[in-house]
């Protein structure tokens, strides 16, 4: 606990919390409903000068866990056969997919067996939009691009929710 909580809650008593150990995904609709609460699908626009816009789109799902529960995130690159766990500089890890090529034969498959519930599913149908418009390669033409971005800028705002 930070100083100032220990500070503001002075008889409060620390518990270690459990490790969790888990070998594998018990069952499909646990990932959907881990997903619910815990996973980011986000879009990233930037500069590149291979690109004739001169920028690129790049889809990304994490998943962002404590790093003592890296193994969990494991399970889960396990159970999909794609994307990585990496470690942060903080006391965190992150399970993250950033191929098209996963997001379109098993991301969205998977998703779309195995719904997301709650506030994420409204992110989720954006991002799937956005990858049906890189699909048929809408993101190399200005058009496209544009679509992206303004579909991108409707991503994570839950303010109006």
């Amino acid at each position: 606990l930070s100083d100032k909580l220990k500070a503001d809650f002075p008889n409060t008593e620390q518990v270690p919390r459990p490790k969790v150990s888990i070998s594998r995904i018990p069952d499909p609709n646990w990932i959907a409903g881990f997903a619910s609460g815990e996973a980011c699908f986000f879009i990233s626009i930037y500069k590149s000068e291979k690109s004739k816009l001169k920028l690129a789109v790049q889809l990304v799902l994490k998943i962002t866990q404590h790093s003592r529960d890296r193994e969990l995130l494991k399970s889960i690159k396990d159970y999909f056969s794609c994307g990585r766990v990496e470690n942060r500089k903080t006391e965190a890890c992150d399970f993250t997919v950033n191929s098209f090529k996963s997001f379109n034969e098993i991301i969205i498959p998977f998703f779309e067996e195995y719904k997301i519930e709650g506030i994420k599913y409204t992110n989720y149908e954006y991002f799937k939009e956005i990858v049906e418009i890189m699909r048929i390669k809408g993101h190399l033409i200005p058009e496209g691009l544009e679509r992206i971005k303004e579909i991108k800028s409707k991503m994570n705002n839950y303010e109006n929710i």
